[in-house]
């Protein structure tokens, strides 16, 4: 799966199974950030944002010209993860499990595999492997609390709870 169909993917996976805690999503393109090609904006009742970048790689790790569909068995189904505000605030774990949960759910047909990515130099986020050989991943890149703009920290800092 190319990046653009990914993030197409996400948003409207996003929007046809909401948590209640998410108010909107859009991509960067849609939230005007330039800086960062791929990715989206999710917006949750408690004023939050989390900023997800996307990236990916063609099956033979180079540029595809043309994306050719692979198609095998969905993941297994995962029990269902509720997405609540612990109060005014969001765990971004909990946003990662939910995320894992919701796209693997949507039984899509390209993906093999969907993991979390966790590290130093990204804190949250998601990698899924696609039948095809192509990875695409989405790193959380900022989580902004109520009035926070981009930039209140470093990228991929993010912090545990938004």
């Amino acid at each position: 799966m190319q990046i653009a169909r990914f993030q197409q993917f996400v948003i409207d996976t996003i929007r046809a199974h909401p948590a209640d805690v998410i108010t909107s999503v859009e991509s960067f393109a849609a939230a005007g950030i330039t800086d960062k090609p791929i990715g989206a904006r999710i917006a949750f009742t408690t004023g939050a944002q989390l900023l997800v970048q996307m990236v990916g790689t063609a099956p033979s790790g180079g540029r595809a010209a043309a994306e050719q569909i692979v198609e095998g068995p969905a993941p297994d189904p995962l029990p269902p993860v509720p997405l609540v505000a612990d109060g005014e605030r969001i765990r971004l774990a909990d946003v990662q499990a939910w995320l894992i949960a919701t796209l693997t759910n949507t039984g899509h047909t390209e993906i093999a595999a969907i993991t979390p990515t966790t590290g130093q130099a990204h804190r949250y986020g998601l990698s899924v492997r696609c039948h095809s050989g192509a990875t695409c991943v989405a790193y959380f890149l900022a989580g902004l609390r109520p009035g926070q703009r981009l930039g209140a920290h470093a990228d991929y800092q993010v912090p545990e709870v938004i």
